[in-house]
């Protein structure tokens, strides 16, 4: 399934809700196909998609190994890593995004990170909105 742990957390969250654009997802992707194919399967099932564009790193993979049962992810975050304040400041889902989830993974690192999250919780209250958190199990 396309779009890691967090995006598919907000799939489902729009599929609950079954009112197109009521979630919004943000993050930073590759210029390339992975991009693409979660874009399309987000968009598709009525996820407000903003995506800052890292033209100079590929869009993070998860490799799934299974064997009897038990189940193991290694992750390349790759762009995920990248997201930008100034993206929040901008063009990001602060803007028009209704239900929205930051994620343990696509989140941009330390300072940067409280930022953005402060921002978009900022914006949402002031436009009656809700914020969906989550954080990795360290």
């Amino acid at each position: 399934m396309p779009g890691g742990a967090t995006q598919n957390t907000i799939r489902i969250a729009q599929w609950m809700l079954q009112v197109p654009g009521a979630t919004a997802y943000m993050g930073c992707v590759g210029d390339d196909a992975f991009a693409k194919t979660m874009e399309t399967a987000a968009k598709a099932d009525g996820v407000d998609v903003r995506y800052f564009v890292d033209a100079t790193t590929p869009s993070g993979t998860c490799a799934v190994a299974v064997k009897g049962g038990e189940r193991s992810l290694v992750a390349n975050l790759a762009a995920a890593n990248n997201y930008k304040v100034r993206r929040m400041e901008g063009e990001g889902t602060g803007e028009t995004g209704r239900t929205e989830r930051e994620g343990g993974r696509e989140r941009p690192p330390g300072r940067a990170r409280a930022t953005c999250v402060l921002n978009l919780m900022r914006n949402n209250n002031n436009n009656n909105k809700n914020t969906l958190l989550s954080s990795p199990i360290s």
